[in-house]
């Protein structure tokens, strides 16, 4: 984890530009689309970027032209899932051009966060919720925005569903 903040330090101090809408938009349709029917390896934990809702049990890649946004799958053989990480600013356009994918999509029904409440975990998130409610896991998507942070990720987008 430590090269990874050392990555996102770097990032940090040449200066705050926010992430390209094509590369990400790219990414997390893919991600809400298909799951991969392959169990991925586990990345190196110090490879891992922090705060992630999947933890540290996933297999993270950067996204091409983006330096600080990551492409993940989980490693948990009874669940697949997908999520994109952004770190550092993003725009109230970006918000809502993901907010769109997701909804754009027939397959996820927006739903109360009670459904699947992360506010445990991360009480300091906004989070919004598209999925089953009945389900006894999350099967759905989750988003979660934060304030930018070396930590967290600012917004994390997560599609889950059981095997």
């Amino acid at each position: 984890m430590f090269a990874f903040l050392m990555t996102l330090a770097a990032v940090a101090s040449a200066g705050t530009q926010a992430a390209s809408d094509q590369a990400l938009e790219t990414a997390i349709s893919h991600c809400l689309g298909s799951f991969s029917a392959k169990l991925p390896l586990a990345s190196a934990p110090d490879q891992v970027p922090p705060g992630l809702i999947e933890g540290t049990a996933v297999s993270v890649a950067p996204i091409a032209g983006e330096n600080h946004a990551f492409s993940y799958e989980g490693t948990n053989p009874r669940a697949m899932t997908c999520g994109v990480a952004i770190y550092g600013p993003v725009s109230r356009t970006m918000r809502r051009q993901i907010t769109s994918l997701v909804e754009g999509n027939p397959r996820w029904k927006p739903r109360a966060t009670t459904s699947y409440d992360l506010s445990k975990r991360f009480p300091d998130a906004e989070e919004t919720y598209w999925g089953d409610p009945f389900a006894p896991s999350m099967t759905g998507v989750a988003m979660l925005y934060r304030k930018p942070s070396l930590q967290a990720p600012t917004l994390e987008v997560v599609a889950r569903r059981l095997r």
